[in-house]
Formats: C-alpha cells, sequence, structure tokens
C-alpha cells in the first residue's frame, strides 16, 4: 500500500471514531456536550471530505492531527467534563491557532522558495530569531510596530544574502553555513540585547500587535503569500529561473543566464518572509526575549520537506503544528493532569513522529539543491 493510500486509510478511520464521539457527546445532553459534539463532528465531516477527495498529503496530515485532538478532547470530556474540550472548542482557540501558525507558515514558505532554488536553508531559525530581534529594536525606538514588521524582513534578507555569499560566492558548504548562522543568531541576540537594551534576557516591552488578529498585518502577509507566491512560482519569469536553479542549472547557463543571480534573487525573497514571520514572534508578544524562536525554524524546514518543497502546502502543514502548540498552551492554562514539564515536548515529538513516518516518502528534492 502507498503512502497516500495509507494516509487517506488513516484520515477516514480518524474521521469515523470523530464522528463516532461527536454522537457520544449529542448523548450528553448538556449545552456544553451539545456545542463540543457540534465541534467534533464539524471536524469528522471535513476530514472525511478530505479522505474521499484527491486531497493533497499536507492536507490529510492536518485532517488526521485534527481528528486525533478532536478525539481526544471528546474523550477527556466524556470521562472528565474537562476544561481542555471546552477551550479547545471555541473561536477563541481557532484565532490563537492562526496566530501561532503566522512564524511557521511564513518561514516555511520562505525556505521551500529558497530550496527550490537549490540552496539548502538550514538558517531558518537565524533568520527568525534576528527577524524577531529587528522588529522589536525598531518597533520599541521608532513607536511604530509597522516600522518594526519591515525591520523584521530586512534582517532575514541581510541574514540570506551573507548566507547566500558564503555558500554561493565562497562555496561553503550550506549545511554547516545554516548551523553557524543559527549559533551566531542565538549569541548575537543576546549580545546586541544587553549593547542596545542594557538587558540580558528580554527587551523592554513595546507596542505591538498583541490585539485582534484580523488588525495584524502579518497575518494578511501570509495569506497573501501562500496566495501569490505559488502562482509567481508557476506563472512569472522569476519562478521560472527559480525552479530552473533548482532543478536544471546548466539550462540557465544555456540561454546566459547565472544560476546564482536566480538563487540570490530566491533567497532574498525567502529571507524577507521568513524575517517578517521572526517579526511576527516579537511584535505578536510586545517584547523580545533570548531564543524565543525555539528551534521554530528547524520545524518549518521539516514541513518543507513534508510538504516537497511546494510553499502552500508547506504553509497549510504548518496549522497541524500551530495546533500542537496551542494544545501545548490549554494544557498549561486549564490544569490538565499533564506534567507541565511534558506538555512543551508535544510540538516537537509531533513533528518527528510525521517527519518518520511520511517525510521520506514524498516528492523528491530539487536535484541541485545543496550544489553551489
Amino acid at each position: 500500500m502507498t503512502t497516500p493510500q495509507l494516509t487517506r486509510l488513516l484520515v477516514a478511520v480518524l474521521a469515523g471514531f470523530a464522528l463516532a464521539c461527536a454522537g457520544a457527546l449529542f448523548v450528553g445532553g448538556s449545552d456544553r456536550s451539545l456545542y463540543g459534539g457540534l465541534a467534533v463532528a464539524l471536524v469528522a465531516v471535513v476530514s472525511g471530505f478530505a479522505a474521499i477527495l484527491p486531497a493533497g498529503l499536507p492536507l490529510r496530515i492536518v485532517a488526521s492531527i485534527a481528528c486525533g485532538l478532536a478525539i481526544g478532547g471528546a474523550v477527556l470530556e466524556t470521562t472528565m467534563h474537562s476544561e481542555l474540550f471546552t477551550a479547545v472548542a471555541s473561536l477563541e482557540f481557532g484565532a490563537q491557532l492562526l496566530k501561532i501558525s503566522i512564524p511557521f507558515a511564513l518561514a516555511a514558505m520562505g525556505g521551500a522558495i529558497t530550496e527550490r532554488a537549490g540552496v539548502v536553508d538550514l538558517a531558518l531559525e537565524a533568520k527568525l530569531l534576528f527577524g524577531a530581534f529587528a522588529g522589536a529594536a525598531i518597533a520599541y525606538s521608532t513607536g511604530n510596530a509597522y516600522a518594526g514588521v519591515l525591520g523584521g524582513m530586512l534582517a532575514g534578507m541581510l541574514v540570506a544574502a551573507l548566507q547566500l555569499g558564503l555558500a554561493l560566492k565562497l562555496s561553503a558548504d550550506q549545511v554547516i553555513v545554516g548551523v553557524a548562522l543559527n549559533l551566531l543568531a542565538l549569541g548575537g541576540t543576546r549580545f546586541l540585547l544587553q549593547l542596545i537594551f542594557h538587558e540580558g534576557a528580554s527587551s523592554p516591552p513595546f507596542e505591538g500587535f498583541e490585539g485582534d488578529l484580523l488588525a495584524n498585518p502579518i497575518f494578511w502577509l501570509a495569506v497573501g503569500a501562500a496566495i501569490v507566491v505559488p502562482l509567481a512560482l508557476r506563472r512569472t519569469r522569476w519562478g521560472l529561473r527559480l525552479r530552473a536553479a533548482g532543478d536544471r542549472p546548466e539550462s540557465l547557463v544555456a540561454v546566459g543566464v547565472s544560476p546564482t543571480t536566480a538563487r540570490f534573487a530566491a533567497g532574498l525573497v525567502g529571507g524577507a518572509l521568513a524575517g517578517a514571520g521572526g517579526a511576527q514572534l516579537s511584535l505578536a508578544a510586545g517584547s523580545f526575549y533570548a531564543d524565543m524562536t525555539a528551534g521554530r525554524g528547524y520545524i518549518a524546514l521539516a514541513m518543507v520537506i513534508l510538504a516537497g518543497w511546494r510553499p502552500a502546502w508547506a504553509a497549510l502543514s504548518c496549522l497541524g503544528v500551530a495546533a500542537a502548540y496551542a494544545v501545548e498552551n490549554q494544557l498549561q492554562a486549564t490544569g490538565s493532569a499533564v506534567p507541565r514539564e511534558l506538555a512543551p515536548l508535544l510540538p516537537y515529538v509531533l513533528t518527528l513522529i510525521v517527519v518518520i513516518v511520511v517525510g521520506s516518502k514524498g516528492k523528491a528534492a530539487p536535484r541541485a539543491l545543496g550544489r553551489s
């Protein structure tokens, strides 16, 4: 049985269990059980369509995660009237999920662009971290959160320019360059915190985008990028050259175009998106603190590989990771029986399981990936 067939079967089975759990909640009789049953039934029906219709692998992964969470919440609700289930079945949880997914989605789309051009983008963590710091520093100094967004994008582009210069111009190993930049970001942002704010752990608070999600410009940037980037890859000269640089760089040379130039053009766009994702972290929190990315860049890269280097699918896959983070937050906020020390491991364990199961069975990587 092939991987698509296995995932289709898994989603169908989970959707069936979720529908049964919804029925059990309806029998409960209370308003809380009724609303919870409707939420679980909706997840089951949507996931059922994902199993029946010709949906992509990332969409089925997201549907499987959603069904698993819905089933777990229904079991908790029926056995112990859990506050966690009530929180997860609310509109506030959906808004929180979208808010959490923004940095992942932007980093994943940026990484997909860079890697489609043939450059290993292990430096996503550095772009997120420097983007978060630059966004916070500029928003604090100017009092303008919108300027912080531009600062984060510029920081991501500068990290990308350094990465590409070392990897393409000096022919340094692309994996080593990525690891080195991530370490530089980890120590460099702490140094800059001390230098600029005279603080070793966090920046002073400032006004960012802590309020309504729909008033956050970075959210709309992520939505727009998820629509525009795939179209640009397919319909524009920039996208054609980018894909050729990643798959057949010799074809660009044959028509007089430098693959290095195409990779720089792709990498700078990818860096800007990842930097905007980093700015979302600090601007949404109203502060920057050391190592606030906490491995999000590595998870975003895993979603790029899972999605077969397709930006829109990579962004969609990040919703599943964001759901795990949102549930982790609720586990700690609702006084769950899960130990507080174990709850933060949920997103990382989920990512590891998904990559082990399907990460190496998707679309093949660009042929020239990693070649200078």
